[in-house]
């Protein structure tokens, strides 16, 4: 996948995630990244190898800080 195919999946992969039974009930401020991360490293490792300035990892934590309002930790 590229980096646009990945960007442009995030909102559902994400959704798709928050869906689990462990991350349901879990505040907006208090998900984890690393979390998220793992799951996607697991279940579509594909969105997380694309070419990447920062590198994928950096990116997708970008994109799920601000998805999740928590982009005022950076």
């Amino acid at each position: 996948m590229t980096k646009a195919d990945v960007q442009a999946a995030f909102t559902g992969l994400l959704s798709e995630w928050r869906r689990r039974p462990e991350i349901r009930l879990v505040d907006e401020q208090q998900l984890s990244f690393s979390s998220f991360w793992g799951w996607l490293k697991d279940t579509y490792p594909q969105a997380t190898r694309f070419r990447s300035v920062m590198g994928a990892s950096a990116d997708l934590e970008q994109w799920f800080d601000r998805a999740t309002h928590q982009a005022w930790r950076n």
